[in-house]
């Protein structure tokens, strides 16, 4: 598969699905095809264009490396990724979406794959951080067999124990909602993918979940990022 490479000069701040019509939201600075990858030079975000990619798919993204001009003995992570929503007008990067955006994770690290939900057509991902230059190189897919992805999912490798991890997410104003969200998602997640119960689901997720609040931010946005449950309880 082809690699595209996007320069830093090219990025946006805001997301926009009918970007033929505004002059302030750029168009798609690459069309790639399922399975490609691309590299990005960036220090915010880029939109980039996934032929095939509709509404009700899921994007696959394969977060394959990362590097900073930093040299600490740390993982470095993009705090923005993320799909342009399906409502009309412009919606900035900064907070998070149901589709993504600002989700500011360190779990999203190298080796890790983000699952995001897709509400326009061709998808528009964009990744990047706001703070400091960072090099970006991942693989994107689309899925048409996870409709329960209805915010971020993602799997990702703990630092300490090397545990795997499989994390849904609740996004809203009212912490509450959002972890009611991130709790509902993952026992739609058991129930899609290991054909667990409900009831089984919902003890599974109460003896084997761990729950974090990643970040509150601007608009008072509350991210549960959300339920963690580790692979090896899934057999």
């Amino acid at each position: 598969m082809p690699i595209h490479s996007v320069r830093r000069s090219q990025n946006h701040l805001a997301w926009n699905k009918s970007y033929n019509s505004y002059s302030l939201i750029i168009r798609p600075v690459v069309y790639a095809q399922s399975g490609d990858t691309i590299a990005l030079d960036c220090l915010d975000c880029v939109p980039v264009h996934i032929e095939d990619a509709l509404p009700g798919d899921t994007l696959w993204v394969d977060v394959l490396e990362i590097e900073t001009g930093i040299k600490l003995p740390l993982r470095p992570f993009p705090g923005e990724m993320g799909v342009a929503a399906g409502k009309e007008g412009a919606f900035w990067t900064s907070p998070p979406y149901n589709t993504g955006g600002n989700l500011d994770t360190k779990y999203l690290h190298a080796g890790s794959t983000l699952y995001l939900p897709i509400e326009a057509e061709g998808a528009l991902f964009l990744i990047g951080v706001r703070h400091t230059p960072i090099h970006v190189k991942a693989r994107l897919a689309i899925c048409k067999d996870k409709p329960y992805t209805k915010t971020p999912h993602y799997t990702t490798t703990e630092a300490v124990s090397r545990e795997d991890y499989y994390c849904t997410t609740g996004i809203d104003s009212d912490i509450k909602t959002a972890t009611r969200a991130a709790v509902r998602y993952m026992i739609d997640y058991l129930f899609a993918e290991h054909q667990l119960g409900g009831t089984e689901a919902y003890m599974l997720c109460g003896i084997a979940e761990d729950l974090k609040l990643h970040e509150e931010v601007r608009r008072n946005v509350y991210l549960l990022h959300a339920l963690t449950l580790t692979q090896r309880c899934l057999g």
